[in-house]
């Protein structure tokens, strides 16, 4: 197994581990003026395709689960981790301009750099620009 589908796998692990988190908690505990009723839920019963969420709402929701949570697991604090070094690992791999003529846009690079909580992209894209240079750094060695 590659580095690149460990990584994958690890943030299916940890965003699974945060769905049954959440299913301990009331939907008008986690509700709050950033997060809806039906994002919540829909997080909550989120069963297959579970990298198809944005990465705001990820990081949303582990706050609210932090702000309760008895055992201080720090789910943001990790969640943030996770994609930063997938990011940095994956990603960030080459200049920007390779990354721009490749597909990835200015603006969603420059979201992917962005380490605040205000960068609304989807894992799933993070996962799909990383196998397309995965993809194209095999090409290319061959």
């Amino acid at each position: 197994m590659s580095t690149l589908e460990h990584d994958i796998l690890d943030l299916k692990e940890f965003i699974s581990s945060l769905i049954t988190v959440s299913r301990q908690y009331s939907t008008s505990k986690l509700v709050d003026e950033n997060l809806s009723i039906s994002t919540v839920n829909r997080f909550k019963q989120r069963t297959n395709d579970i990298l198809s969420i944005s990465c705001l709402s990820l990081k949303l929701i582990a706050r609210k689960l932090d702000k309760y949570d008895v055992e201080d697991h720090h789910y943001y604090k990790t969640l943030k981790k996770k994609i930063n070094t997938f990011v940095n690992r994956h990603i960030l791999i080459d200049k920007d301009i390779h990354l721009i003529h490749m597909g990835i846009s200015h603006n969603t690079l420059q979201k992917f750099k962005d380490k605040s909580l205000n960068n609304s992209y989807y894992i799933s894209t993070l996962v799909k620009h990383s196998l397309n240079l995965k993809d194209k750094h095999t090409r290319i060695s061959k």
